[in-house]
């Protein structure tokens, strides 16, 4: 079970509503479960909560190699919301090819990635 608590979330216990708990799939682990339950609700909240995306709208998405922008990129494709992924440029290969011979995870999304350079990072 994996919940989202306000407080004593790094307790042995907690005590929350049952319908704010899910069932975490079998096979996975607590790291596994509890990053999936933070990225995709972080993600949801903020596309339909406070930006209240709808079908057709385009998002940019900053930092999309992270948990909240890949969960983000996933989402908006569910959603029909079409995305402008930024990232890194050393990030990018992480996005544009999670497997050899593979989709992204996130489905058919085209990055262009750029280096830009700046006075405190100029990696």
């Amino acid at each position: 079970m994996a919940a989202l608590t306000v407080y004593g979330a790094y307790a042995d216990w907690v005590c929350v509503p049952a319908n704010e708990v899910v069932r975490v799939p079998e096979g996975l682990d607590a790291a596994e479960a509890v990053s999936l339950v933070l990225n995709y609700v972080t993600a949801y909240q903020l596309m339909h909560r406070a930006a209240q995306v709808r079908s057709g709208e385009r998002m940019l998405i900053q930092g999309a190699a992270g948990g909240v922008g890949t969960a983000a990129l996933e989402l908006a494709r569910l959603a029909r919301v079409e995305t402008f992924p930024t990232t890194y440029w050393y990030e990018c290969s992480a996005l544009s090819a999670s497997a050899p011979g593979k989709p992204p995870p996130f489905g058919a999304v085209t990055l262009t990635c750029c280096s830009v350079a700046s006075e405190s990072n100029d990696r």
